[in-house]
């Protein structure tokens, strides 16, 4: 089986309540039947308070072990213990996940101390340390938070691994008409809605003067309003229809001409179905949500549940047809459902290695240059590189941008299951007629091999692309892993040498052109 596709055992820590919403769990949820689908399997443990959410887990093929409220703290961890200790079927690579504001370092530490690789989901960036192997943030301004990871840790960030529960994923293809007026009004303002949001959209929407055919409105698993807001809806004369949030989501969002929702994850399921939307701000936590989304054009986004507020943006989308067609296009751009499917094959790819799995070798893109820096400041990297000073973030842009552009050198990298694995250099040298050689493997992906496949799928092309009859690579003498991955790759030895003050061995490869051997 090949290795991004290897069967994985999930065990996930993630609650819903009143207090926390059910954001943290629907998103697991959405990961957790991606991996059964796959022939994996996936157990919850969890103070959850919704059984409409419990029932969803099992029609799941999702296996549930409930967490008492109040429970020490000794105790949770030894429920997560005996579930990362349940045998699972031979091959099954097992991985906890994490997904809670409260799962700090230490307790990371102590579920890495379990023997089972980690991933932890994170929004804010707010512990002062992270332990996992994986750290995932979905959200648009997660490549502007500053993680404090191990060097081993693989970053997933950005809506490209936004993870959607499968019932939306066959609307991807659908088209949707836009409505002279918007008629047909979603709201949605989350699982909880604990500050009771929704009764403040319910007077904008009231206060806004527009005749709306019908406002559906999706009360959630853990919602502790609904008697209020049932009472509003009896006292008003809007045409307002009250759902369960148990399901169904997909249709109903299909339906809408308009939604208005919470800035949590509903946002990237609105986002893919292309769905204009007034994202209000419900927790601090969503401001960068909805902030992005505006600024890219696929929402509107609102401070909180004001009801002039909402009246006036209600006023205004309502009978521009024009903006909400654009909005529905540049929401497609942001989420296209393949979000939980990128972020299993990661999971796989490190549990088994490289074999088997489809390597993508392509051109270096300006929106690497983070990946880049990730790689060259870690620790392994540095030791083995002539200046062993970490790289300042503000200088590797600089000369980042400045290598992109120049005719005189070309890089290359290799993504793993989505994730950029190593990268090589090629600068020509000052005789036109070699390049010279840089490379370095991310340290998550080290011991598969990647450091020889990209110099061995690269060299010759870089000959071409920069006009040269050869390449050269020169490594720190004692840097064994390098001097194995030149010597694999075919390059022949060309001795020993001396630069910046470092002893080093030379390795040279030449087009057949210019030796008349490979």
């Amino acid at each position: 089986m090949p290795a991004e596709g290897r069967r994985l055992s999930l065990v996930v820590r993630a609650d819903a309540t009143a207090e926390v919403g059910a954001g943290h769990f629907m998103r697991c949820l959405a990961l957790a039947e991606g991996c059964v689908a796959r022939g994996g399997d996936a157990t919850f443990v969890t103070r959850c308070e919704s059984p409409a959410l419990l029932a969803r887990a099992a029609a799941a093929g999702v296996r549930v072990e409930p967490l008492p409220a109040g429970a020490p703290l000794d105790e949770e961890l030894e429920l997560l213990r005996a579930a990362v200790a349940t045998p699972a079927e031979r091959r099954r690579a097992r991985w906890v996940v994490l997904d809670g504001y409260g799962y700090g370092p230490g307790y990371q530490g102590s579920v890495r101390a379990m023997g089972a690789r980690t991933m932890v989901l994170d929004d804010t960036a707010h512990h002062p340390a992270y332990d996992a192997d994986v750290l995932l943030n979905q959200n648009l301004d997660a490549t502007e938070r500053e993680y404090p990871v191990e060097p081993g840790t693989v970053l997933l960030l950005g809506t490209r691994f936004a993870l959607l529960r499968r019932e939306f994923l066959p609307w991807g293809v659908a088209e949707r008409s836009v409505a002279r007026t918007a008629g047909k009004v979603l709201v949605t303002l989350g699982g909880a809605d604990p500050g009771n949001q929704t009764l403040g959209v319910l007077e904008g929407i009231a206060a806004s003067g527009v005749a709306f055919g019908e406002v559906r409105l999706i009360v959630g698993p853990a919602n502790p309003h609904r008697a209020s807001l049932e009472a509003w809806v009896a006292a008003h004369a809007l045409p307002v229809t009250l759902l369960d949030g148990a399901g169904r989501m997909p249709e109903q969002m299909a339906w809408a001409d308009l939604a208005i929702s919470a800035s949590g994850s509903t946002s990237w399921e609105l986002a893919f179905m292309g769905v204009p939307a007034l994202l209000v701000v419900a927790a601090a936590n969503q401001a960068g949500i909805a902030r992005g989304m505006q600024a890219l054009g696929a929402a509107r986004a609102l401070d909180d549940a004001d009801p002039a507020a909402v009246a006036a943006m209600v006023r205004e989308l309502a009978g521009d047809r024009e903006a909400r067609r654009e909005m529905g296009i540049r929401g497609r751009e942001l989420v296209d459902g393949r979000g939980a499917e990128r972020v299993l094959n990661v999971l796989g790819t490190l549990s088994a290695g490289a074999s088997g799995n489809r390597l993508v070798l392509r051109r270096a893109a300006p929106g690497d240059a983070l990946d880049f820096l990730r790689i060259a400041n870690d620790p392994g990297v540095r030791a083995n590189a002539f200046n062993p000073e970490p790289i300042a973030l503000e200088s590797h842009l600089a000369w980042y941008g400045r290598r992109l552009a120049s005719p005189d050198t070309a890089i290359w990298v290799i993504e793993l299951a989505g994730v950029v694995a190593a990268q090589v250099r090629y600068d020509r040298m000052e005789d036109g007629e070699t390049a010279e050689i840089g490379y370095a493997v991310a340290s998550a992906f080290r011991g598969m091999g990647l450091g020889t496949r990209i110099l061995e799928l690269t060299w010759r092309m870089a000959c071409q692309v920069l006009g040269v009859g050869s390449v050269r690579g020169v490594v720190i003498q004692g840097n064994t892993a390098s001097v194995r991955a030149f010597e694999k790759a075919g390059f022949r030895c060309a001795g020993e040498t001396e630069m910046h003050g470092f002893d080093c061995v030379a390795f040279e490869r030449r087009l057949a052109a210019a030796v008349g051997v490979a």
